[in-house]
């Protein structure tokens, strides 16, 4: 091509079917030629590429090949997943992959490039091992150390007669899996190329093969290993200018690689002698910037090794890159002057100055600062005349066991104006767990009550007695202990949190500057004492002079209550988990913006913080500033904190944000180096606020208490995980060890599974956390000891009366052996398999139907609380998983459904729908509804003339949408449209399957112009159910009924041609299915000689139910009904062609990133049939319209429609019943 300024340009396009690392050169040499010569006419090879390919076709007879495919049968077992590097995060669609492949690239110049070749050499490695090893250690650090399988690129040439090679691609990919392992740069990198070696040796079976292997094994789809090495060094050494053409003035302008099914591609080659470095990555794969950033790091590790043999040798991580931590530096750099003084300093300072002014409000008593001063003053002489504080060296420990009052106030004060610490003890805890604790820390006293404990009790001094002489006893130095708390411990003992003066002091003279807190402001006090909550409730509003709010004490959340005393006191600031306003707000309903208008500051923390939650609450409070706060109790209440209104766009969760004044916060991995931006990692708090330790537990403090070796830095680890987004802010990622929060308070499971191991009847026991992020509950599940039947009701009333209500599982399950991994591990998915069918005994029977109007509108209430796992109406409440929080939002459902309240109590002996009807006294009898055979389902009612239809899927059922309709419900967008469900026909005995994709759409069609006459009609479906919509809103449109929109969701069409599966592959397809995209292969057997095909169904069935695959089985006739269906649908969906033109303009096609093209036989992806490209072109209207298309990541072709993915989808579905609206 001639360009306007006289140079010329050529463009290439080399196809790597034919092109590799010795042709390409060899081409661009004999195009210089031609060009400088033109008589020149290029020789063929001696060797030519056909016969290279028939020699590689002989070898598949050898020993050797026969030999490298039983390798590779061992090897596939242990290779590990993928190179997991981090991608888009959730919400952030970036549309379909970038094709070509983006390109990041530096390279070294010769004269370093000839240092690092000497490097190499001196630490005994080739400069390709080398950099396999550089690679591979960035890809570790960049998938937080976790082991992973990357596909590397190998030549299968051999020495070629007369030294001549031929031209074609000889190359083929090898599956390698690389671990982080030990020692210095070159070791790891000596250990990693020679475990590449070995797969290398069997490199006759391609990795295109072994992928297949591996995704057979995991019910994968797509590439499994779509991060790619390769080098090219000494392969072009027959041309004197590599990949450059060689002719005077020639220069490369531009060089791209488009490879669909990869991510990332790292080529190393030599040019004009230096080194060239590739980085080719699919845009949207990654994060903007994560692969630049690997990419920076690279390069400078590369410089570093070329300039100094030592970092060959070095043990310890190398530093990221300056300008890739410029960002959490600046956000950790919040050093302010240290804040002197005691806890209890400025209560103390306030006491003069607001003498008769309230202090602590409750319902019925308001308590002024002198009756405060003038008690607590009474407690501490009386503390002080017991002999606390005699030991000048040491503090002694107080506890505090009393209901939540004014006199919890009192008692926290006069322990600490008496010189001792506070340990305050929940007055829901049982008798075993406060003797433990009291015994365990050495308390010296304990105000309050406490039945039968050896520690001396006093009381709180009556606002009658006359106060004791007291002498103000000298101030505690600042990192004197202030209190101690009390959480969960692994052992099986709790342990307790030691927190200075100086900690919390620097925690609340912070949040009282920065939160602007004044004498005017008053807090509802809902956290109980011992959740340090509590701490910044009445330090922090005492502190400032201000006033406190004490809810009486009560055994469940009491939102009426707090909603009645907020308006009452005219409270100013909420402190509490997310779960505690999210519940009042739900509660209050209407009357929530009249009742908490008062509010000035709402304040989150404890969990997480879902979006939805701030919506609501900007439409109740607007005048209030919500801000979500982290941090742990051993760093002093809060060490971070984020405003909500600066709510990053497509972040699906609340950020932790920046850390407060003298703490720091670090995302480390496992050697204590910085993680990269947007790479998981350990959480560490530093700074002022970290606690001095444990009470009394010298080597639990040691395990979670460290030094940072490089900084000296003290930090905690928490135990959480987190990472660095752009712009040095923190996104909080939940827990990866065997400590949980459950309605924010901590739990180790460590604890619960020691004290159920503890009991006789127990051999073994594992608990864990089921439920949803929303609505979470425990769960545990235990072995028999030889010759004994443990009984889950005696064992949870067993911990009942030794811990904590909220750490009592809601489920215990009794299960012959504990589930293993492949690595030995426990594996909880397989329990938690097993958990709806046994967390109700009544249940395991079969499912209790409604008999009335009542039951069934309250199995609906039920459902929508507590989920799918609802079967019947004698399932019971607390076996499915219900709380405390879950049971208040029932109640104040059913007193809104049926315009009678029940008392929460009821629920202790009214424990099921049937109950609960029971108790409502209506026994009114309910009609079926006509035509209950209808393939048209009502899922949901509404109002309005919207109607949005779903679609079965190949199974015929429509069960698969019950996390849509779920998230559906929670998205206000959806405005309460009524939402249906099209069952396939052949479901039910006597039903006929449909011949056709046609005739099924055609008796839908015909279905809904008769049920919904005059509505405006949406239809959505997933796999088969969306091209099946899509046919349907065809012939709607034929009709003269256009319907508003399509939505298909990984769906997939006939192939233009092709062999038709085997039954086999179709049996292997059906259990898949049910199995929710395992890969079933190898367990389902070969049909057996003269059996039919129900026996067959049968034994497959048998197969996976032993395997732990399938849950319990089916009865044989149901089963070969359903089998019947999903082959016929099947059948007729591989025969059907989708068309769509005359709706484009209408239709939205979601696709699952990992789910491969072909990852079903005789069908392509719906949007590929209708020519639909990356760009979203494709099928026209006519008009000059073609469909959306949008990409989900992180999803296959069974979870698009599941977890968070589902509610992306239910978002789009609300957006289009929202819009139709308008």
């Amino acid at each position: 091509m001639l360009l306007p300024d006289g140079t010329s340009r050529l463009q290439t396009a080399l196809r790597l079917t034919v092109f590799d690392g010795v042709t390409t050169p060899l081409f661009y040499a004999e195009i210089g030629r031609c060009y400088a010569d033109p008589d020149y006419r290029p020789s063929p090879s001696v060797q030519s590429f056909h016969d290279f390919v028939g020699e590689r076709e002989q070898a598949k007879d050898s020993e050797a090949f026969r030999g490298a495919l039983r390798y590779w049968e061992s090897r596939v077992e242990t290779l590990p997943p993928a190179v997991d590097l981090p991608g888009r995060p959730a919400g952030d669609t970036a549309g379909a992959p970038s094709v070509p492949l983006r390109r990041r690239a530096h390279r070294l110049e010769p004269d370093t490039w000839r240092a690092f070749q000497r490097n190499a050499a001196a630490m005994r490695m080739s400069p390709s091992a080398a950099l396999f090893g550089l690679y591979t250690d960035c890809l570790l650090r960049w998938s937080g150390g976790r082991a992973g399988t990357l596909t590397v690129l190998a030549s299968q040439r051999t020495p070629e007669p007369g030294g001549e090679p031929f031209w074609g691609c000889a190359a083929s990919t090898v599956l390698v899996g690389v671990e982080a392992g030990e020692g210095s740069f070159a070791e790891r990198s000596r250990a990693r190329m020679g475990a590449f070696y070995t797969d290398l040796a069997a490199v006759a079976v391609s990795g295109v093969e072994v992928g297949r292997a591996m995704n057979r094994r995991t019910g994968g789809t797509g590439n499994p290993a779509p991060v790619v090495f390769s080098s090219a060094l000494g392969l072009a050494s027959g041309s004197a200018n590599g990949y450059l053409l060689p002719l005077p003035g020639a220069r490369l302008v531009h060089s791209a690689l488009s490879t669909p099914t990869v991510r990332l591609d790292h080529q190393v080659y030599e040019e004009d002698g230096g080194l060239v470095c590739n980085f080719d990555h699919d845009t949207a794969a990654y994060p903007d910037g994560l692969v630049d950033d690997l990419a920076e790091h690279h390069h400078a590790r590369l410089l570093a090794l070329a300039g100094d043999l030592h970092e060959w040798s070095r043990t310890d991580p190398a530093p990221l890159p300056q300008p890739q931590l410029a960002d959490r530096i600046r956000a950790n750099d919040t050093g302010l002057a240290l804040p002197g003084g005691e806890l209890h300093s400025c209560v103390e300072e306030s006491f003069a100055r607001r003498q008769t002014a309230p202090a602590v409000l409750t319902r019925e008593r308001c308590l002024d600062w002198q009756e405060i001063d003038r008690r607590s003053r009474a407690l501490a002489a009386r503390l002080l005349r017991a002999g606390v504080g005699r030991d000048p060296e040491r503090t002694d420990l107080v506890a505090v066991r009393l209901p939540k009052s004014p006199e919890q106030v009192i008692a926290v004060l006069g322990v600490l104006r008496a010189g001792a610490a506070y340990l305050p003890m929940s007055m829901s805890w049982p008798a075993a767990r406060v003797d433990t604790v009291l015994e365990q820390s050495g308390a010296v006293a304990l105000v309050g009550s406490a039945e039968g404990c050896a520690t001396p009790v006093l009381p709180v001094p009556a606002d009658t007695e006359e106060p004791e002489a007291f002498a103000p006893v000298a101030p505690a130095g600042p990192d004197r202990t202030a209190y101690v708390i009390y959480t969960s411990g692994s052992t099986g003992t709790p342990k307790g949190a030691v927190l200075s003066h100086r900690s919390a002091v620097n925690t609340l003279r912070d949040l009282a500057q920065r939160f602007r807190l004044t004498s005017q402001d008053r807090v509802l006090a809902v956290s109980s004492l011992a959740f340090d909550l509590s701490v910044f409730d009445i330090f922090g509003l005492l502190g400032v002079g201000g006033s406190v709010i004490m809810p009486e004490e009560s055994g469940v959340p009491d939102p009426e209550a707090w909603g009645a005393l907020c308006r009452q006191h005219g409270a100013t600031v909420w402190n509490s988990v997310p779960a505690l306003f999210d519940l009042m707000l739900e509660y209050l309903g209407d009357r929530a913006a009249e009742l908490l208008g008062s509010l000035r500051l709402i304040m989150l923390s404890g969990d997480w913080v879902p979006v939805p939650l701030l919506e609501r609450i900007a439409q109740v409070c607007p005048g209030a500033r919500v801000v979500a706060m982290g941090g742990a109790t051993e760093a002093a209440i809060w060490s971070n904190y984020f405003w909500t209104e600066e709510q990053p766009a497509g972040w699906t969760s609340v950020p932790y944000g920046h850390p407060l004044a003298n703490q720091t916060m670090h995302v480390l991995d496992a050697n204590l180096a910085d993680a990269p931006t947007w790479v998981p990692g350990d959480l560490y708090i530093g700074g002022t606020g970290v606690a001095a330790g444990y009470h009394n537990a010298p080597g639990l403090t040691k395990g979670s208490f460290l030094h940072h070796p490089a900084t000296g830095e003290r930090l905690y680890r928490t135990g959480d995980r987190a990472r660095y987004r752009p712009g040095g802010i923190l996104e909080f990622l939940g827990r990866e060890d065997d400590q949980v929060k459950i309605g924010g308070h901590r739990i180790e499971l460590g604890e619960l599974e020691t004290r159920l191991a503890g009991r006789p009847e127990v051999a073994r026991a594992v608990a864990l956390v089921a439920g949803t992020r929303s609505q979470p509950y425990l769960a545990a599940f235990v072995t028999p000891a030889p010759g004994t039947r443990p009984d889950p009701d005696r064992l949870r009333g067993a911990l009942a009366a030794e811990l904590p209500s909220y750490m009592v599982p809601a489920a215990v399950v009794t299960v012959d052996a504990i589930p293993l991994s492949a690595n030995g591990k426990v594996d909880r998915r397989a329990l938690l398999e097993r958990l709806p069918d046994a967390r109700s005994p009544r249940s395991r029977s079969g499912a209790a139907p409604p008999r009335t109007a009542t039951e069934a509108a309250l199995l609906s209430l039920w459902r929508d609380l507590l989920g799918p796992d609802v079967r019947g109406v004698t399932d019971d409440f607390f076996e499915l998983g219900g709380n405390s929080l879950l049971a208040v939002r029932l109640f104040h459902r059913i007193s809104t459904t049926f315009g009678s309240a029940l008392p929460l109590g009821t629920l202790m002996r009214a424990r099921t729908v049937a109950d609960q009807a029971a108790e409502l006294a209506a026994d009114t009898a309910a009609d079926g509804p006509d035509g209950c055979g209808s393939e048209l389902v009502a899922l949901r009612d509404g109002t309005g003339e919207d109607r949005l239809v779903l679609v079965h899927p190949v199974g015929g059922e429509i069960l698969c949408y019950q996390e849509l309709l779920h998230a559906l419900d929670g998205n206000p967008r959806s405005s309460g449209a009524p939402v249906y469900g099209l069952r396939a026909l052949g479901l039910l005995p006597g039903e006929p399957c449909a011949r056709s994709v046609a005739e099924m759409a055609a008796g839908y069609r015909d279905r809904l112009l008769h049920e919904m006459p005059d509505a405006r009609i949406h239809l959505a479906g997933w796999s088969m159910g969306g091209t099946v919509a899509l046919e349907l809103a065809e012939l709607l449109e034929a009709a003269g009924r256009p319907v508003v929109s399509v939505t298909t969701v990984d769906s997939f069409t006939g192939a233009a041609a092709g062999e038709p599966a085997a039954e086999r592959q179709r049996v292997t397809g059906f259990f898949s299915d049910l199995a929710r995209g395992a890969d079933v292969g190898a367990l389902v057997p070969e049909r057996a000689s003269g059996a039919d095909r129900a026996s067959w169904l049968a034994a497959a069935q048998q197969a996976l139910c032993a395997a732990g695959v399938l849950g319990s089985p089916v009865e044989g006739a149901e089963l070969e009904r359903i089998y019947t269906v999903y082959a016929n649908n099947y059948t007729i969906l591989s025969a059907h062609r989708a068309r769509g033109g005359t709706v484009a303009d209408r239709l939205t096609m979601v696709r699952a990133r990992d789910t491969g093209r072909d990852a079903f036989p005789e069908l392509v992806p719906l949007d590929e049939a209708l020519g639909a490209g990356a760009d979203g072109g494709g099928v026209d209207s006519g008009g000059g319209h073609t469909p959306r298309q949008l990409w989900l990541d992180g999803v296959n072709h069974h979870s698009v429609i599941t977890g968070e993915s589902a509610r992306t989808l239910a978002g789009l579905l609300a957006g289009r019943l929202a819009a139709a609206r308008f």
